[in-house]
């Protein structure tokens, strides 16, 4: 008797083949099942894209993505404050480095004081842009720092102003009349000078200061109010 053709049987992923051949030594007429396997690969999906100029954001999307926007707008008019102050104050501190570099040892600590202010006020202004709370914190005690740093410098250049008389430096005139104005005339602008840059240490810096602190509230109102997919999107596009 000669052999059966296989038949094939489809049982999930796989082709199965049955067919039976022959015992050499069976002692009867009876036919030994076999079983064959095949994998079948499946066939491979290409994934959907959206159509020809269409748009994968929704209405609802969209108008998240701009209620956002009008939601931050405090935190990025902060950001440019930041990042206009770190430039300029970048601008100030390569100007007195140069002076530092003259063999003024005081030029050099004020230069490399303010360096370190335009640093951070750049930084600060970056958080800010990620919508970072901590941008507000770093942006504060940088001007607070700015604003004693310049009350130390007004402190020490009124000190060395008033040890150091201008009469001593360029001499005597020889009339004491004349002396005693030209003394007067240089102690009230030594004092009009560097009064004037220690006011202003304490004011603008302290104004600044409390202007950085007061947005930290925005900026935690503005995260919580905006879904976490929008303000991921935000701090990618900033």
């Amino acid at each position: 008797m000669g052999r059966r053709s296989p038949k094939a049987h489809r049982r999930g992923g796989w082709r199965i083949y049955t067919g039976s051949v022959r015992s050499a030594r069976a002692a009867t007429n009876r036919y030994t099942p076999i079983a064959l396997s095949l994998p079948i690969s499946p066939q491979p999906t290409s994934p959907e894209l959206p159509s020809a100029g269409g748009n994968p954001l929704s209405a609802d999307h969209l108008n998240a993505l701009a209620n956002a926007r009008l939601r931050s707008k405090k935190v990025r008019r902060a950001a440019g404050v930041a990042t206009v102050g770190g430039w300029t104050m970048g601008v100030f501190a390569a100007a007195t480095l140069i002076g530092g570099l003259l063999g003024d040892w005081v030029a050099l600590a004020l230069g490399i004081g303010l360096g370190v202010v335009a640093y951070n006020e750049l930084r600060g202004a970056a958080k800010l842009r990620r919508f970072e709370v901590a941008g507000t914190r770093l942006l504060g005690w940088n001007q607070i720092g700015l604003g004693a740093m310049l009350v130390v410098y007004a402190a020490w250049s009124l000190w060395s102003a008033l040890s150091h008389p201008m009469l001593e430096q360029v001499g005597a005139t020889g009339d004491a009349d004349m002396d005693a104005m030209i003394g007067r005339i240089s102690t009230m602008a030594s004092w009009g000078m560097y009064g004037g840059v220690a006011v202003v240490g304490v004011i603008g810096p302290g104004l600044t200061a409390w202007y950085y602190f007061s947005r930290a509230k925005v900026v935690r109102k503005m995260v919580e109010e905006t879904p976490a997919w929008v303000i991921e999107a935000m701090r990618a596009t900033n």
